[in-house]
């Protein structure tokens, strides 16, 4: 996804104008999550299944930046993607290059 793309490479807010207004737009067009909205959200697949987003965050982070690293390499599930956005919203992901070496 392009605009997450820029998103990650432009964390500091430190790209060019251009780039960080279009940005802006997406955002607008398609606001990021709210992690205060989707906190109580059950997870709803997997080996944590009936865990919230919260819970799992809190208790495995190391399975969501699972997560993050299988979706460089393939198109997660709309779930696992939707739970890859909560912790996203709560803590930017790391750059996608550093991911594949992990």
């Amino acid at each position: 996804d392009y605009i997450n793309w820029l998103r990650s490479e432009s964390v500091d807010g430190s790209s060019n104008p251009k780039v960080m207004e279009l940005i802006g737009y997406a955002d607008y067009l398609d606001p990021p999550p709210n992690p205060e909205s989707m906190k109580d959200q059950l997870v709803g697949f997997g080996k944590y299944a009936s865990m919230t987003y919260k819970e799992l965050y809190e208790e495995d982070p190391d399975y969501i930046n699972w997560l993050r690293r299988e979706s460089v390499y393939s198109t997660p599930s709309p779930k696992a993607k939707e739970l890859i956005g909560y912790a996203d919203s709560l803590d930017p992901p790391p750059h996608p290059e550093s991911m594949k070496d992990q």
